[in-house]
């Protein structure tokens, strides 16, 4: 994750209108107008990007403030049926004492920076390659996005090719007109490779990330929990290939992994 400074009045300084009457913002004001105007106004703007979200709960917590999330509502990308939201981590520490002390929930603390990442969904599932779609009209990033099943990847060009690849695959191997490469297995596996790989489902992708291969292909490693596919696809040619040879888009291979995944207990 990229991590930057946030100074405190971006965030903290909430919207005295409702959204529905927030004004909109144009470079000529930005650059005109009182700075205290333009503070205010961004503060506004960036406000109303944010899902809004009631926090209160019956646990009132046993340690510290040490972060808070802030998903972005979600937003249409270029490509057709993706959607992105954001997620700002805002980071605290504590006012007083060692910064390591986990604290009460209690302790007073002040925001001092930000992570962020991004993740993707669809409404609608992509059925085609993006050279192999007809022109259309782009979304708006302001038109309504309503997605599910959110993942991560590292930008929407490996979210929309990576999360097709998984689905042409997928099916392929439900048709047994593919087969794994190769598997890798945990001990207590009692199920062969082809059946483990089969049962797979796009709604259960957590991350989609490239990886390397030769020039002439993309590579994909599409993840499902302890489960991945490392996925390679035949580049789009713009020129007469031999006959025989893959189709654009086709799947060339794909490998069956099983992975350990660690995580650490959250304290709350």
């Amino acid at each position: 994750m990229r991590k930057q400074t946030l100074t405190c009045w971006l965030i903290l300084s909430l919207p005295a209108t409702p959204v529905a009457a927030q004004s909109t913002v144009n470079k000529y004001d930005i650059r005109t107008q009182s700075p205290a105007v333009t503070d205010r106004q961004l503060a506004q703007q960036l406000w109303q990007v944010f899902e809004h979200q009631d926090r209160r709960g019956k646990k009132k917590g046993t340690v510290r403030l040490s972060d808070v999330w802030l998903n972005s509502k979600p937003y249409a990308q270029r490509f057709g049926g993706l959607c992105q939201r954001d997620t700002v981590t805002l980071l605290f520490a504590p006012v007083d004492g060692d910064p390591r002390d986990r604290g009460t929930a209690q302790t007073p603390t002040k925001a001092y920076g930000i992570e962020a990442s991004k993740s993707f969904g669809f409404d609608s599932r992509p059925r085609k390659w993006p050279w192999e779609q007809d022109e259309e009209p782009r979304r708006s990033p302001l038109d309504d996005c309503n997605a599910s099943d959110w993942f991560g990847a590292d930008s929407a060009e490996t979210a929309n090719d990576g999360y097709l690849a998984a689905l042409r695959a997928i099916e392929a191997m439900k048709a047994d007109r593919l087969k794994p490469k190769s598997c890798d297995l945990f001990p207590i596996d009692m199920l062969p490779c082809d059946a483990l790989a089969r049962d797979l489902l796009p709604k259960n992708i957590e991350l989609i990330q490239t990886c390397e291969t030769d020039q002439a292909s993309d590579c994909y490693d599409v993840w499902f929990g302890e489960r991945s596919l490392k996925i390679v696809v035949e580049h789009r040619r713009v020129w007469p290939t031999a006959a025989g040879a893959p189709a654009d888009g086709a799947i060339r291979s794909v490998v069956f992994e099983s992975n350990v995944v660690f995580a650490d207990a959250r304290i709350d």
